[in-house]
């Protein structure tokens, strides 16, 4: 039954098996504009490849795929159609972890992460009485996922826009915890930010996005993204009071984003981490997730590991924000990405605090 809905939901959205990019490209758009797409890509994959090997000035790495990802989703066809050929299996597979603990998700959800909104929407269809949530870095691809709820003719769900990334959320919300500028420096030296200049400019990027995680850009009303004031105020309220808004949190291919800070090169020549190392690297990503959830809630979480002993970094840390794996829920596959094939774990963890 989980894989005849997964397969009617794909069949739905217009997800298949695509071997091929460039031939799809050209069935789908004509000779002459598929080709330019074709071009064009080649040209984003190459840049994209290199601003993660060998990084790219002051460009976090959060940030090094922006124009790559603003140009797959530059419509639902266009995204669609990526997401068949890099992320089907992926997808598929993520959907059968969601559906085997389907009990975890209650009351409000969110996404984080989100894309282009296949696993948001998923969800929202599977849960039509609880109130779903996406939000993501891409303006183009937050569009594209509430066209997409548009399309399904969803009514529980909406998505939002986090322009400056669900880290800068944790850090700036956690400012006074820094004792001095000094501390400050180091620590955002440590989590890549030190496109900041000074502790100044982080103070003022503290006041511009003190509403947390929930900051609306003013483009998404121009861009037809859907916003819900009773999540606005839900959020803002949260970030005063300092607990969770969500009750289950999805967080899906979001930790390399946010956790690696050093060009590929660079991390290609050092000494593997120790495990009080790798704990610390994934510390502020764990504390900005927690900080989403309430008390008692839960987070679902799907990664892509190769490395066991940075997976344990990232249990650890979690651990450290009061959120418990909870047991028997582990699980760990392997799946075609694109050309190549990539390792994910996926877990639940419990807020117990």
């Amino acid at each position: 039954m989980q894989n005849q809905d997964i397969r009617e939901y794909f069949s739905r959205i217009g997800i298949r098996k695509i071997t091929r990019l460039d031939t799809a490209l050209l069935e789908t758009f004509g000779q002459e504009e598929g080709g330019r797409h074709i071009e064009r890509l080649d040209e984003l994959f190459g840049r994209s490849e290199e601003c993660l090997f060998y990084g790219t000035g002051n460009t976090v790495y959060l940030h090094r795929q922006e124009e790559l990802v603003a140009y797959l989703n530059q419509s639902l066809q266009m995204s669609l159609l990526a997401a068949s050929f890099y992320d089907r299996v992926f997808f598929k597979r993520a959907a059968e972890y969601l559906l085997e603990y389907d009990s975890y998700f209650s009351g409000d959800i969110m996404d984080i992460g989100c894309g282009n909104g296949i696993l948001t929407c998923f969800l929202a269809l599977k849960h039509p009485d609880f109130n779903v949530m996406g939000l993501d870095l891409s303006r183009e691809a937050v569009c594209v996922a509430g066209e997409l709820a548009g399309e399904l003719g969803l009514q529980n769900v909406q998505f939002m826009c986090d322009a400056s990334g669900m880290y800068s959320a944790y850090k700036m919300n956690n400012a006074h915890e820094l004792q001095n500028a000094h501390e400050l420096q180091s620590a955002h030296e440590l989590q890549n930010a030190h496109e900041l200049q000074n502790a100044h400019e982080l103070q003022n990027a503290h006041k511009v996005y003190k509403a947390h995680f929930m900051h609306v850009d003013e483009n998404i009303s121009r861009m037809k993204c859907i916003t819900h004031e009773r999540f606005c105020n839900t959020g803002q309220k949260a970030a005063c009071n300092g607990g969770g808004a969500f009750k289950t949190l999805l967080s899906c291919r979001t930790v390399h984003e946010n956790v690696a800070w050093r060009p590929l090169c660079k991390e290609n020549t050092t000494a593997p981490l120790t495990a009080q190392e790798q704990e610390q690297r994934h510390r502020q990503y764990a504390g900005a997730l927690s900080a989403l959830i309430k008390p008692q809630g839960y987070l679902v979480s799907v990664e892509r590991y190769e490395d066991d002993g940075a997976y344990a970094g990232l249990v650890r840390a979690l651990e450290g924000q009061g959120l418990l794996q909870v047991k028997g829920t582990h699980m760990q596959f392997s799946c075609r990405c694109g050309d190549g094939t990539g390792t994910f774990q996926a877990g639940i963890f419990h807020k117990v605090r």
